[in-house]
């Protein structure tokens, strides 16, 4: 099992003049073992230059000591308008041309966004799970045809729980569809109804090919995004709020024999120095206890024989 780190944990620092090699080294002095990309449609903010600083990715992160955990598309196959949904469809398409040319170990897809966390109007579960089926069957050829393997994230509810991600999975029964596993995202304001992050592993991980992780803690009455939805929790350092269970999960990975990559997701800049945000020591800081629990988890797994 590796730790990793996805550039969202850094996006304030990106987009206030900090480059991907500021970046790729606070992780790796924090002991992460690699890195997930960002496609350039969906995270503009991570490359200043895409077409040259593609070209140098893999020379930079080797020359630091850093592997590529994955490929990620930020698409949203929710589309109602025809020609908005093709757009989607394409740009999944170029990333899975892109994830096998970085030769990334899978690439993470959306499905869509419920109505309720920033989708269209009209669009619930029963016609927003038809759209995501649709867009996997526009996309899932070209991955089999190119050997990327797609790794669907539960997120904006569609699919949410995990009996959702299941029955997709199923339907398709191909081995290039499998599940990006975020496990906070079964508990936070992003659902409608939260589900226990422990059970639904065991539904889903014998799919599971990336896990994405971080920490939540309780929010203050009436706490709302920019958008107006609602949260009842708040971001913060991975493994010290309390309210998803990491240890315990990564007890849960290791029993199983887990060897992918785990991926901090840090989402808030929480820790703070007067009225300023400082996203590098809560990143720093959430990369340490990462990497202790995955150490803690692979004892007990080896009954403390190193």
């Amino acid at each position: 099992m590796k730790i990793s780190c996805t550039p969202i944990s850094y996006i304030y620092s990106l987009k206030s003049g900090k480059t991907q090699d500021d970046y790729f080294k606070l992780i790796k002095s924090a002991g992460a073992d690699a890195t997930d990309i960002l496609e350039p449609n969906a995270y503009p903010w991570f490359w200043t230059d895409y077409a040259s600083q593609i070209k140098t990715l893999k020379q930079r992160l080797s020359d630091i000591g850093l592997e590529i955990s994955g490929y990620a598309a930020g698409n949203r196959f929710t589309e109602p308008d025809e020609n908005e949904f093709n757009k989607q469809v394409n740009i999944v398409k170029k990333a899975i041309n892109d994830t096998r040319e970085l030769g990334a170990p899978c690439l993470r897809i959306f499905g869509g966004y419920h109505e309720k966390v920033g989708g269209h109007k009209g669009i619930k579960i029963s016609n927003g799970l038809e759209y995501v089926k649709r867009g996997i069957e526009a996309v899932l050829p070209e991955a089999e045809k190119q050997g990327v393997v797609l790794a669907l994230e539960n997120h904006g509810r569609l699919p949410g729980l995990s009996t959702e991600i299941l029955a997709l999975i199923k339907y398709f029964n191909s081995p290039n569809l499998r599940v990006l596993f975020d496990v906070a995202n079964f508990k936070v304001f992003n659902m409608d109804e939260h589900e226990n992050p422990l059970d639904a592993y065991e539904v889903l991980k014998d799919y599971i090919v990336h896990c994405h992780v971080k920490g939540y803690k309780p929010a203050p009455d009436d706490t709302h995004l920019s958008n107006g939805v609602p949260m009842d929790c708040v971001p913060c350092v991975a493994g010290e709020g309390k309210l998803i269970p990491l240890r315990q999960f990564f007890y849960a990975l290791a029993k199983n024999g887990y060897d992918k990559y785990c991926s901090l997701e840090y989402e808030g800049g929480e820790f703070t120095i007067g009225d300023k945000i400082c996203e590098e020591e809560g990143v720093f800081k959430s990369i340490e206890n990462l990497v202790d629990m995955r150490d803690s988890a692979l004892l007990i797994k080896n009954n403390f024989k190193k």
